[in-house]
C-alpha cells in the first residue's frame, strides 16, 4: 500500500504532497486524515495522510516512519477542502494543514482520546440561502431557526467586534457551548478550542475568516454575517481569499448549508437572488431601514458665502442635538482635502494615479499621497478657466479645528479617531463629538448617537475602481442600520443626482443601475475576475514580465472565446511600496471559473501574486 502524505510545513504549491510506502505493520491501522511521521530531507517530520492507494508512479520512494495518533485529526472531507483551497488560491497545502491542526505537542496529542464520528454532515450541499434582516430581532430569530438542527454551526463575521454582537443574540445555554475565534485568540486558547471543536463539545463557532480552518465535527451550517462587508476579503496577504467563496468550498466538501445574512446585499447577491441561483429566505431582499436622512449640497451653500466644510444645515443640526454623541465621518486624516471647480465640478487629479490631489495649506501645494506627485496650488480651473476653485473633503484635524471655531462654547469633548489613534482610544463618554475615518466605525458607540454626518461623501467616487460606488452605498446603509431610529443622518454631497444618493429611498433603482453598468463592462456578477500582479524595482523588467505572461496566457486561452484578458498595465500609482507594479485582469465565465482559474494558475510564475475575486483592480 502507498500513501499520499502532506508534510505539515510550508512548501511550494506545486508540490503539495509526497508518496510514501506503507509498512505492512501499519497497513491495517492507517487512515486518511491521520497524523504520521515521515522521513523528509534527512529528518523526520509530521505529515497528514491525504490518500491511500495500491499503486504509485513515484520511482524512488521512502516508507512511513510511524502513526502518531490512532484517530484521524482531519476528516477525509476536510482534507479534500484544504486541497481544493490550496489549488484555487495557489496556497501552500502544508501551511493550510498546519494552520488547521492544533499545536502538535505530545501532551496535547495524548489528550485527544474521545472517539469521533465523521466530520461531515449528512446534508447535500445545495443553493446558498440569503436572509436579509431589518433589525436584530429578525436576525436573532433566523439564527435560532438554524440552530434547531443538531450538529455544529459556524458563523463568520467581518470584524472582531462583531463577535460580541452575535454572542449577545444567543441564549445562555448556547453561549456555554460556543467558541470564539479571531486573529487575537491566543495559541493556548486556539488549542483548547480545536480540541473542543474536534470532539464535538463546541456546537456554535463564531469568528472571523480564521474560523474557517478547524477540524469540524458534523458541521451543519456556515453563516456569513454582514455578507456585504469588504472585510470578509483577505486582500493584503496571501492567500487572498473571500470568506464567502471559502464557505462555499467548505460547505460543498463537508455537506454544510451556507447562509448569507445582512441588511443590504452585495450587488452580486442581489443579482443571484433575482436569477434564482441563491434561495431567498427572508420576505424581501431589501428590507426597509426606518432611519431619517438628509442630503445637503455644499455647492448651493457656497453660493451664499459658506466655503467651510461644515454646511449651515449641519451646523444647525449640531446645535439642535445637545444630548447624545455626534459622529462626523471624514474620508481622510490630517488637514488636506481635494480641489474642485465650483463651476464645472472638475476635480484636480494626479496625472499618474487619476486620484484626487490633496491640498496642503502650509506650503500651498497639491500632492498625491500614493505616488508622491507634487504641483503648485492652482488659481484657475484647467478645464473651464474658472476661478471658483475650492477645497473639499478636509481631514480630521481640519474638521476638529472648524468645530472649535464654529462652536467655541461647546462643552462636549472632541475625540479624533483615525488609523493612527484607533487602537489607543477607549470611549468612556457617550456625550462627545467624534471626528473619525473608517477606523472609527468599530469604536463609535452607535446606540448613543443622536447625529451622524458624512462630511464629504463624494471623495471615494473619484477613485477609478468599479466597486467604489457600491462601497459608499454600503457604508451609508451601514450607518443607517446601526444608528438609533431617533438619530439624524446628514450626507453632504455635491452630486446628489448620483444614483447611490438619489436612490437611497428606493434601493431597487440603485441595484438595477449598478448592475446595468457592470453588465456593460463585463464586471461581476457577469464574469469572475482574476487579478494577477507583479512587483519589480526596475520598471522595464516589470513591463517585460507583464508582456511575457500576457502572451503566454493569450496563447493558452486562444480556443476559449469567453475568457477576456486585459493587456498588462501599471497600477495607479505605478510605484507602490518601492516597486513598479504590473497587473493583468482576467474575466472568466462564471460557469467554469474554478476550472479555468486552476488551469491558468499552473502557467503563472511564483513571482506573480494571485488575487481571485479582488476588491480592487488597479491598486494593492
Amino acid at each position: 500500500m502507498f500513501a499520499e502524505v502532506i508534510p505539515v510545513k510550508r512548501g511550494p504549491p506545486q508540490l503539495p504532497f509526497f508518496d510514501y510506502a506503507v509498512p505492512k505493520e501499519l497497513t491495517a491501522d492507517l487512515k486518511v486524515g491521520q497524523l504520521v511521521k515521515i522521513p523528509f530531507r534527512g529528518k523526520e517530520i509530521f505529515g497528514i495522510v491525504k490518500k491511500l492507494s495500491e499503486t504509485t508512479l513515484a520511482k524512488k520512494i521512502l516508507s512511513l516512519a510511524a502513526i502518531v495518533h490512532p484517530l484521524p485529526l482531519l476528516s477525509k472531507e476536510l482534507v479534500e477542502f484544504l486541497a481544493e483551497f490550496s489549488e484555487f488560491y495557489r496556497a501552500s497545502l502544508g501551511s493550510l494543514v498546519k494552520s488547521t491542526l492544533l499545536p502538535l505537542q505530545k501532551t496535547k496529542l495524548k489528550k485527544l482520546t474521545k472517539s469521533v464520528s465523521s466530520a461531515s454532515s449528512t446534508n447535500k450541499f445545495g443553493k446558498p440561502t440569503v436572509f436579509m434582516y431589518g433589525n436584530d430581532e429578525e436576525k436573532k430569530d433566523y439564527l435560532q431557526s438554524i440552530f434547531i438542527k443538531p450538529g455544529q454551526h459556524l458563523i463568520i463575521v467581518p470584524e472582531i467586534s462583531d463577535i460580541t454582537a452575535i454572542k449577545n443574540l444567543l441564549t445562555s445555554i448556547q453561549q456555554s457551548v460556543s467558541g470564539y475565534i479571531s486573529s487575537d485568540t491566543s495559541t493556548k486558547d486556539i488549542s483548547a478550542l480545536w480540541q473542543a471543536i474536534w470532539s464535538g463539545d463546541i456546537k456554535i463557532i463564531i469568528g472571523t475568516r480564521r474560523a474557517l480552518f478547524f477540524s469540524f465535527h458534523n458541521l451543519q451550517s456556515i453563516i456569513i454575517d454582514n455578507e456585504n462587508s469588504e472585510n470578509h476579503k483577505s486582500w493584503d496577504s496571501a492567500p487572498r481569499f473571500h470568506a464567502r467563496e471559502a464557505a462555499f468550498m467548505l460547505g460543498k466538501n463537508l455537506g454544510a448549508a451556507v447562509h448569507l445574512m445582512g441588511h443590504r446585499p452585495l450587488a452580486e447577491t442581489y443579482y443571484f437572488v433575482q436569477k434564482k441561483i441563491y434561495t431567498l429566505a427572508s420576505p424581501t431582499i431589501l428590507p426597509p431601514i426606518k432611519r431619517l436622512f438628509e442630503l445637503v449640497n455644499p455647492t448651493l451653500e457656497r453660493r451664499g458665502g459658506n466655503f467651510g466644510p461644515i454646511t449651515g444645515s449641519l451646523q444647525e443640526a449640531i446645535v439642535s442635538h445637545p444630548k447624545g454623541s455626534i459622529f462626523l465621518y471624514c474620508n481622510r486624516r490630517g488637514t488636506g482635502g481635494y480641489l474642485m471647480c465650483r463651476d464645472c465640478k472638475t476635480v484636480v487629479k494626479c496625472p499618474n494615479c487619476l486620484r484626487a490631489l490633496t491640498y496642503h495649506k502650509e506650503n500651498q501645494e497639491l500632492r498625491c499621497h500614493r505616488c508622491a506627485h507634487r504641483e503648485p496650488h492652482r488659481e484657475t480651473c484647467a478645464k473651464c478657466s474658472g476661478i471658483n476653485l475650492a477645497v473639499y473633503s478636509p481631514g480630521t484635524d481640519a474638521i476638529a479645528n472648524e468645530i472649535r471655531k464654529l462652536f467655541p462654547d461647546e462643552k462636549k469633548p472632541i475625540v479624533q479617531i483615525d488609523s493612527d489613534t484607533a487602537t489607543a482610544i477607549n470611549l468612556s463618554t457617550t456625550n462627545c463629538i467624534i471626528i473619525g475615518t473608517e477606523a472609527a466605525w468599530q469604536i463609535v458607540p452607535w446606540n448613543a448617537l443622536s447625529l451622524i454626518a458624512f462630511i464629504d461623501a463624494d471623495t471615494p467616487l473619484f477613485v477609478p475602481e468599479y466597486r467604489m460606488a457600491e462601497t459608499v452605498w454600503q457604508m451609508i446603509n451601514e450607518a443607517r442600520y446601526r444608528m438609533p431610529e431617533s438619530a439624524e443622518l446628514i450626507i453632504q454631497t455635491s452630486h446628489p443626482e448620483h444614483s447611490l444618493f438619489a436612490n437611497l429611498t428606493d434601493p431597487t433603482l440603485f441595484y438595477d443601475s449598478e448592475l446595468k453598468e457592470r453588465k456593460m463592462f463585463g464586471y461581476p456578477p457577469f464574469s469572475y475576475l482574476l487579478k494577477l500582479f507583479f512587483p519589480h524595482p526596475n520598471k522595464e523588467e516589470a513591463i517585460l514580465a507583464g508582456n511575457n505572461l500576457y502572451n503566454t496566457l493569450r496563447q493558452l486561452t486562444k480556443p476559449e472565446e469567453l475568457i477576456k484578458i486585459t493587456p498588462p498595465q501599471a497600477f495607479f500609482p505605478a510605484i507602490q511600496r518601492g516597486f513598479y507594479w504590473q497587473t493583468i485582469i482576467i474575466k472568466l465565465p462564471l460557469a467554469r471559473y474554478k476550472e479555468l482559474t486552476k488551469l491558468l494558475l499552473k502557467h503563472v510564475p511564483n513571482t506573480w501574486k494571485v488575487d481571485p475575486n479582488p476588491n480592487t483592480l488597479l491598486s494593492l
